[in-house]
């Protein structure tokens, strides 16, 4: 139990920024497209099922190049366990990197973005048109 403890309150101090990454693709997707697709798929697959269940948020860090998909946990709990990172390419692409602290949730979290990997995932495009180009979910500025 002791072990158990020790293990959560590592994972939820230490920000998985720091973790080498648990996945990295390229998107053929602009930064927007990217992100929505990411943030729609992310919220439809890990927002039931097994515990722990999240919703998620957009951080725009540098307005136009970075933006994170930031897991809020439901119920709350402190720390990030995962972050997905976009960063606009140089050849309009978006390179996509996912850092976690826990294993095993990385492997949820690829399977939810699955769809994304490499560009014209199902999860954005329609509903964030519909949306007037806005995703689920709330976005701000700053980390």
């Amino acid at each position: 139990m002791v072990v158990a403890s020790a293990a959560l309150l590592a994972g939820c101090t230490i920000t998985p920024r720091t973790a080498p990454p648990a996945k990295v693709y390229k998107s053929k997707d602009g930064l927007e497209q990217a992100v929505n697709c990411a943030l729609n798929a992310l919220n439809a697959k890990m927002g039931k099922g097994p515990p722990p269940n999240f919703t998620h948020s957009v951080s725009v860090v540098t307005p136009g190049k970075v933006e994170e998909i930031i897991p809020q946990q439901i119920p709350p709990a402190s720390g990030e366990l995962y972050v997905v990172r976009f960063v606009a390419a140089d050849d309009c692409g978006t390179d996509v990197t996912l850092f976690s602290t826990l294993g095993g949730l990385d492997k949820r979290v690829e399977q939810a973005l699955g769809p994304c990997e490499g560009g014209g995932g199902k999860s954005g495009g329609k509903s964030a048109a519909k949306n007037g180009g806005k995703s689920a979910g709330q976005k701000s500025t700053g980390q």
